[in-house]
């Protein structure tokens, strides 16, 4: 069964982390229609990136499958992350 694959149940849950946080994103929606949210510009950045970071792991898990090593892919992320971080920590810089 194609379930029974690590690389298919991390896959789901990247999914259903990402379909919570689609839900979780409705509060901040809300804020900002009634003018009330205390968050910056760089916190909806960063927010901004999250489905991105998401959908990279669950595109390499797609189409490396069984052969993925789990350890690398969460490094490669963690230093996607860090890349986004600085991208937006420099863009703030110049405004």
């Amino acid at each position: 069964m194609v379930l029974r694959g690590d690389w298919m149940q991390v896959k789901l849950a990247f999914l259903l982390l990402l379909t919570g946080y689609t839900h979780w994103l409705q509060s901040h929606i809300r804020q900002l229609e009634a003018g009330t949210s205390p968050h910056s510009h760089l916190y909806f950045r960063a927010l901004n990136e999250v489905p991105t970071i998401a959908l990279a792991g669950i595109v390499f898990l797609a189409v490396f499958r069984d052969r993925i090593n789990f350890l690398i892919l969460f490094i490669g992320l963690g230093i996607f992350v860090g890349l986004i971080t600085w991208g937006i920590w420099k863009a703030n810089r110049r405004v």
